[in-house]
């Protein structure tokens, strides 16, 4: 019997990644409705030694209806080490 999954945090462990958890925007959504639907999940090596950050990305009063207009959904962004020192392959 398969269980149905609730959270991106279920998901993730379930298939042996981790969520990408964009710290200090507890409580923001991010669609315009207030809801969170968007989350990076990532694998454990790619969590200990290249992930930086992520953010969603917030809108002040004079962008908010632009950025209506193009999505639902706000842009989350993820930044990762990218430099040769945690570079993985040959």
């Amino acid at each position: 019997m398969q269980t149905v999954t609730e959270e991106p945090e279920d998901l993730a462990r379930e298939t042996g990644l981790v969520v990408m958890v964009p710290k200090g925007q507890d409580g923001l959504g991010t669609t315009h409705a207030g809801n969170r639907y968007d989350h990076f999940l990532i694998s454990r090596d790619l969590a200990d030694e290249e992930a930086v950050r992520c953010e969603i990305r917030v809108f002040d009063s004079s962008e908010l209806g632009v950025a209506k207009g193009v999505s639902d959904h706000m842009p989350v962004e993820a930044w990762f080490r990218t430099d040769e020192g945690f570079r993985d392959r040959k």
